[in-house]
């Protein structure tokens, strides 16, 4: 036989394989892509799957409004709830009453109740770990009160894109330390370590700004947890503070103050504004924006009973505001300033260690994974009874801190 129909004939053999086409194709306008799902506590150990669902045209910017102008919520339809025993048959259950094949892959916000938190979380993300469609990027938080509410109250200022609000929400807590984002790989991976715990962001309603007075009532008291934040107008819900979980249960949360505490004895603080007791004139303020000049440096005696953790830290400082006419750019007010924040700051961090290690028993800080390489073997780690070793530790923090820069104002002003 000829040897060229030897060659063609396992090419033509092939070729029923290579030229079978997408057979398993799924056209967009077959999809409903899933933008957001919440779970809220429900009777008799069941739950309430709420998912809002992207609209193309919205997101085109096609008979669009602004954000929180029209009856639409974001770029999506109004949240579709349905009650379950589990997400798997909640997502089955919501295939009755939207026309089009949900797909997850593009999610990017996964919210618990608060109340379901507290009982634990571990049978609900066990599932969210296996299906491929959840992807661990998925950003995880925790809602007070109901989530069914939140995604109906959520009108944000600017973002029409519930996966743009996302990332710009993220982005807004790193770059100001109020809160601690974290994706379901993050929170999973701490869940599982040996030395940590997993922290989230916290989102909640708030209530006074939803009813959109002329003024902000003048008993409202200054605050700073989500969901109690003094202001009016703009997106009724805020994004502010962090949820802290012992294993998969949420056992406190902490404000936006005690959030930018987390972030610096972590050393994961970006440049962020400050401000402190005025040492000179005390019933005023002084502003500084700090960053770490360098990364902390962690001394920890595992051997010790209790065990003794050692924190030092040295911050670099720009002087932003100055309430008083004191001038804080000389060497001897400078100086005093210095000191100031640096004992303030210590003080801060040591009562947020000492209650969250006493009260709480959670590790959020990196502490233990940080102090890895005084085990021997895994082995050692594993076997080691962090929770009762945190109880009674006795933490030392000692902070530095050095104003670099004075801004662009030399002096006070000074009125003639």
């Amino acid at each position: 036989m000829n040897s060229k129909v030897l060659c063609l004939v396992p090419v033509i053999a092939l070729m029923p394989l290579l030229l079978g086409g997408c057979y398993d194709k799924v056209e967009l306008e077959e999809v409903a892509f899933v933008a957001a799902v919440g779970i809220d506590e429900a009777p008799d150990n069941q739950i309430d799957v709420s998912i809002r669902v992207s609209i193309p045209r919205k997101l085109a910017g096609q008979e669009g409004t602004s954000g929180g102008s029209g009856e639409e919520v974001l770029s999506g339809a109004k949240p579709v709830t349905v009650r379950a025993k589990s997400i798997i048959e909640a997502i089955t259950l919501l295939q009755t009453n939207i026309e089009r094949r949900l797909d997850f892959s593009h999610m990017s916000n996964f919210v618990f109740s608060e109340s379901l938190a507290r009982k634990g979380l571990i049978k609900h993300l066990r599932p969210l770990s296996r299906y491929r469609e959840f992807r661990r990027t998925i950003t995880v938080s925790i809602a007070k009160g109901q989530v069914r509410e939140l995604l109906l109250m959520d009108k944000p200022i600017l973002e029409q894109s519930v996966h743009r609000l996302t990332q710009s929400i993220n982005a807004v807590m790193k770059s100001t330390g109020q809160a601690f984002p974290a994706t379901l790989h993050t929170f999973l991976y701490m869940l599982e370590t040996t030395t940590d715990d997993p922290v989230v962001s916290i989102i909640a309603v708030n209530k006074e700004a939803a009813k959109d007075e002329k003024s902000i009532p003048k008993d409202k008291k200054m605050a700073f947890v989500a969901g109690e934040i003094a202001r009016e107008g703009g997106n009724p819900v805020d994004f502010a503070g962090t949820a802290l979980f012992s294993a998969d249960k949420l056992v406190a949360m902490l404000d936006t103050k005690e959030s930018r505490m987390l972030t610096m004895i972590r050393g994961e603080m970006p440049p962020i504004k400050f401000h402190f007791t005025d040492p000179l004139r005390k019933k005023e303020l002084v502003s500084l924006e700090l960053k770490h000049a360098r990364p902390p440096k962690l001394q920890v005696d595992l051997k010790a009973n209790p065990i003794r953790i050692h924190l030092s830290e040295k911050l670099e400082a720009t002087l932003i505001g100055v309430h008083s006419e004191v001038n804080y750019t000389t060497p001897k007010n400078m100086s005093l300033l210095e000191k100031q924040v640096g004992k303030e700051l210590e003080k801060r961090q040591e009562e947020l260690m000492n209650k969250v290690f006493h009260t709480y028993q959670c590790e959020p800080f990196g502490i233990l994974s940080r102090s890895r390489g005084q085990f021997a073997t895994f082995a050692e780690i594993e076997h080691f009874d962090r929770r009762n070793a945190l109880k009674n530790a006795i933490v030392d923090v000692d902070v530095k801190v050095e104003i670099r820069r004075i801004g662009s104002q030399l002096r006070p002003v000074l009125p003639r």
